[in-house]
């Protein structure tokens, strides 16, 4: 319940970011819009600084993978990877 809750409270405020970025643009249509609020991109930067652990842990796996491979010594998997979703970066 609490991540409902939580959903649709983050739902709430992109919402009212859109609606606020409409109107913005609509009463100044040659200006930038403004980047989003500082908890936004700390929340961004976050969630990148994990994603690179992640990524980091899965290469050292198969590094690891790969060095039994050459040995002979790597068991069979039994079960398929997961998908991993990117986060696009900031500076891009």
């Amino acid at each position: 319940m609490a991540n409902a809750t939580a959903s649709a409270a983050r739902e709430a405020r992109e919402a009212k970011a859109v609606t606020e970025a409409a109107r913005s643009l609509a009463r100044h249509p040659g200006e930038p819009l403004a980047r989003p609020p500082e908890a936004q991109t700390d929340t961004l930067a976050n969630l990148r600084a994990e994603q690179e652990k992640i990524v980091q842990k899965i290469e050292a796996c198969v590094r690891k993978r790969r060095t039994a491979v050459a040995k002979g010594t790597a068991p069979e998997f039994t079960r398929r990877p997961s998908r991993l979703i990117l986060i696009p970066s900031l500076s891009g």
